[in-house]
């Protein structure tokens, strides 16, 4: 019975069979892919348990099929070669299965080194009284394609459930500040607009070195003093000057590269134009940027940072002085307004006045903003190299940790003072109010999610996925709605109170701490040639820096990897990290920013063998077989006997016959 069980473990029948259906399987694992995404066509299909068994036979049927013909003979060597190398292939698969590792790294320039990887799973985590009490792994994909999209988390604590009953598109609002103590808190104020055309009062959250746009106006947050007062700029935008005497003012723009360097006119506000020159330098260690201006035939040298709306005497010339408006670290376009890439002065850019002796008004100059739309967060002129037709607000966070304001309108002009918590100023709507109602200089915001009510595809792609949370605590039953935190490491956290209880949750990546550090030192995205336009890049590239010493730069179809082990790549024990994504193809475009992809295969040996064996085992079976085998030769032989030997032979072979028919019997 064993016998038989073991040549029908090797037969081609039962290869015939497992074969077709696991072609019928990987179709099916096709096609689901193609309907819904990868991750649900390896949860259906190829990570499957009946999956897993059917390779499982079918290994169990190669090896069979081999022992079966054991002893083999020569010309068997191709086949068992094939075989054993089919084996090897498939173990590896399972060894990849059971150990690999695939995961994600979103890296920016100028970052800290880290070692955490996102996996292709989300996770939930609860806290009870500020005390993590567990996480439980659910992958987004997989739930959004059933019908009910339930879960529940094991909490352990007696009284407690926590079950998520719903999966929907969610978009989040900032609905206060939540004081932090780490590093990852940022200035941040709480700020109302009362206005009885808008429907009342409406609260809104700004960050440092944030920008709003209101409609009616744009609302900025920098630090910084404000300008101080222009006669000619208090006039309304339109109405001719009333020929008081002014400050002659002129307005320069200067860029410290030499491609950008005089590319932008000096704008004349008050008098005529001065000739002045200019130039941007930074100091050999990169900490000091300095304005360097030429009037009159004297030069002199000014500060940049911390100085924004300061006045600075010109030295030589007591009747100038310098104030400097705007200062962009790392200089971009961004749409059509000026911004900066990160606080790097690796291309400086400074937005000045110049400010001297009294002359007569005679109304705004005709020159136009060459930039437009007003600068960026970064050293925001306030309005004093915006857009004219757009009412402007900036807050200004001074050095000595004050709050103040300003503020032009169209038909106001300008306005500014200190920031009083909770008492209002007008605003630029008439009738309205405006009032910060909270500063904290580290905080991080307070969200709320809620369901878009759009479950659409396209609604999909433009929202993030949230769950629906029921929390049950003692027969007291509360709902939230939690979205997906963007960094897994300092998830947002949904609080929900029951008595003197807090139960917090929180979902986002799920992660994994690797073994080493890893950052960002360079990254680039040229575009092809004739396309710079488009998103038509040449190359995504990336130069990594690992444990702070190892670099290496890796682009599409070119990974790298790491530890650097001369047998580690051939074995598969080290990660090998591949160009997956860039921030070009983010809205908004991110120079800075690059997306990593992070395998680990310690199954790549026995696949690649494997398949080395495979090849070389086809190759035998087709063009190396008559050397393995002895049948052309021997026949031969048999063909030259003579008849008398024939007739013997032929003799000993009927004797033996007979004596074996006679033992039978």
């Amino acid at each position: 019975m064993l016998r038989s069980i073991f040549r029908f473990c090797g037969s081609l029948k039962l290869a015939i069979i497992l074969l077709i259906v696991l072609a019928a399987a990987c179709a099916y694992g096709t096609i689901v892919e193609s309907n819904f995404n990868t991750e649900v066509a390896r949860a259906y299909v190829y990570n499957a348990m009946w999956f897993n068994v059917w390779l499982a036979v079918l290994i169990v049927n190669l090896f069979c099929a081999a022992m079966v013909r054991y002893p083999w003979k020569p010309h068997l060597t191709g086949f068992v070669i094939t075989h054993a190398g089919i084996i090897l292939l498939l173990i590896g698969g399972i060894i990849d299965r059971l150990w690999g590792i695939e995961g994600f790294v979103p890296l920016t320039i100028g970052e800290a080194p880290t070692s955490i990887m996102e996996l292709h799973e989300e996770e939930t985590t609860l806290w009870v009284d500020g005390k993590e009490i567990t996480r439980t792994p659910f992958k987004v994909d997989l739930l959004k394609q059933k019908k009910e999209k339930k879960f529940s988390m094991e909490t352990g604590i007696e009284g407690l459930a926590v079950d998520f009953i719903d999966l929907e598109p969610v978009a989040a609002t900032i609905t206060g500040l939540e004081p932090v103590e780490d590093d990852s808190g940022m200035p941040a104020l709480l700020w109302t607009l009362d206005a009885p055309q808008m429907g009342g009062a409406h609260d809104q959250v700004l960050f440092l070195n944030q920008q709003e746009n209101l409609g009616p106006a744009t609302v900025s947050f920098i630090k910084g003093l404000p300008p101080e007062p222009n006669a000619s700029a208090t006039t309304p935008e339109g109405t001719p000057g009333e020929g008081k005497m002014v400050p002659r003012r002129e307005r320069h723009y200067q860029f410290s590269k030499d491609a950008l360097k005089d590319q932008v006119p000096a704008i004349v506000v008050a008098g005529e134009a001065t000739g002045a020159k200019s130039e941007v330098s930074v100091s050999e260690d990169g900490q000091i940027v300095i304005l360097r201006v030429t009037l009159e035939g004297k030069s002199a040298d000014f500060g940049v940072r911390g100085k924004i709306g300061q006045d600075q005497p010109f030295e030589g010339l007591p009747d100038w002085k310098v104030i400097v408006r705007g200062y962009f670290p790392n200089f971009r376009m961004q749409g059509n307004q000026p911004a900066t890439l990160n606080e790097k002065p690796e291309n400086p850019a400074v937005a000045f006045e110049l400010v001297g002796p009294l002359v007569k008004d005679e109304g705004p100059k005709p020159q136009a903003n060459p930039h437009g739309q007003p600068a960026g967060p970064h050293g925001k002129p306030a309005g004093e190299f915006g857009d004219p037709n757009l009412n402007q607000l900036t807050f200004f966070l001074g050095e000595d940790g004050k709050l103040r304001y300003f503020m032009k309108s169209r038909q106001k002009g300008e306005q500014r003072g200190d920031v009083v918590m909770g008492e209002a100023f007008e605003g630029f709507i008439p009738g309205s109010k405006i009032s910060v109602k909270e500063f904290n200089p580290k905080a991080r915001p307070k969200f709320a999610w809620a369901p878009v009510g759009d479950t659409t595809p396209m609604a999909a792609k433009r929202h993030a996925y949230g769950l629906h949370a029921h929390v049950t605590y003692n027969g007291e039953t509360q709902t939230l709605w939690v979205g997906k935190s963007g960094d897994p490491l300092k998830p947002v956290r949904q609080a929900l109170t029951f008595g003197d209880k807090t139960v917090e949750l929180a979902f986002a990546a799920r992660t994994m701490e690797l073994p080493f550090g890893l950052e960002l030192v360079q990254t680039a995205a040229p575009h092809q040639e004739g396309l710079e336009g488009s998103n038509a890049f040449a190359a995504f590239e990336s130069t990594l820096r690992f444990d702070g010493d190892h670099q290496a730069k890796i682009y599409m179809n070119h990974p790298t990897t790491y530890p650097v082990t001369a047998a580690g790549p051939w074995l598969g024990t080290t990660y090998k990290f591949s160009q997956a994504s860039h921030g070009m193809l983010l809205t908004p475009p991110r120079p800075d920013w690059s997306g990593i992809q992070i395998l680990r295969d310690p199954g790549w040996a026995p696949k690649w063998v494997g398949c080395l064996m495979i090849c070389f085992g086809i190759f035998t079976m087709f063009y190396l077989k008559p050397y393995f085998k002895s049948g052309p030769v021997k026949r031969t032989a048999k063909a030259a006997q003579s008849p008398a030997a024939a007739a013997a032979s032929a003799g000993k072979l009927a004797a033996v016959a007979q004596e074996q028919v006679g033992k039978e019997a």
